[in-house]
């Protein structure tokens, strides 16, 4: 597969991803407060899918994981909210990540799970780097589980933009290394995003 189709595949998945950070940022400056709209999360699926594709595709196994960790509270979430727009929608959520894992694990290709392992293998010290980074950009959804399983509602806490930025820097810094301007372009972006966030949050914590 050529370089070209593999970054329109991690590109669209960035953009994406910043259609759904704009989305809620729209709804977040048109209530004056941190907002959580379905729509985030349904933007989410799909980008979490093109980006777990594009991530086999440069046999980068952080980008991979970190996808699949975040897409299992993605799929909570719209259950929290209880508003699945349709079944269909539902099934292929559910249903398109099993298939992936079956290319992954019974295959022998150049875009299998064993190559994404030698390819890890070989580069320890920027691996950790970028295993460093996914664990803490990751563990923000995680965070945000947590909170709203507490509240029985979707919920966006304080901390989780502040994982955010933490973990979009590191990432980064990762991309830089690896020389991946898609996955450098979408974390700069977000960066910018979650702190405008932070400022909503702090600004509702203190009226």
């Amino acid at each position: 597969m050529t370089k070209f189709l593999i970054f329109g595949i991690g590109l669209l998945s960035q953009v994406l991803f910043a259609a759904r950070s704009f989305a809620q940022l729209f709804h977040t400056e048109k209530q004056k407060k941190v907002a959580n709209p379905l729509i985030f999360w349904e933007l989410s699926i799909v980008a979490a899918l093109l980006m777990m594709a594009y991530g086999i595709l440069r046999n980068d196994i952080i980008i991979f994981a970190g996808q699949i960790l975040n897409y299992v509270v993605y799929i909570r979430n719209i259950s929290l909210k209880k508003e699945w727009r349709n079944s269909v929608f539902k099934t292929l959520s559910y249903g398109v990540p099993w298939l992936i894992f079956s290319w992954l694990f019974l295959t022998d290709s150049s875009y299998s799970w064993s190559q994404m392992m030698k390819v890890q293998s070989s580069m320890c010290a920027v691996m950790a780097l970028g295993w460093v980074g996914q664990i803490v950009f990751s563990s923000r959804f995680f965070y945000q589980w947590f909170y709203s399983e507490k509240r029985k509602e979707s919920f966006f806490p304080l901390g989780f933009w502040v994982l955010s930025v933490v973990g979009g820097v590191l990432l980064s810094v990762y991309a830089m290394i690896r020389r991946d301007p898609i996955l450098l372009a979408g974390q700069v972006l977000g960066i910018l995003i979650y702190m405008r966030n932070i400022y909503y949050n702090r600004k509702s914590l203190k009226d």
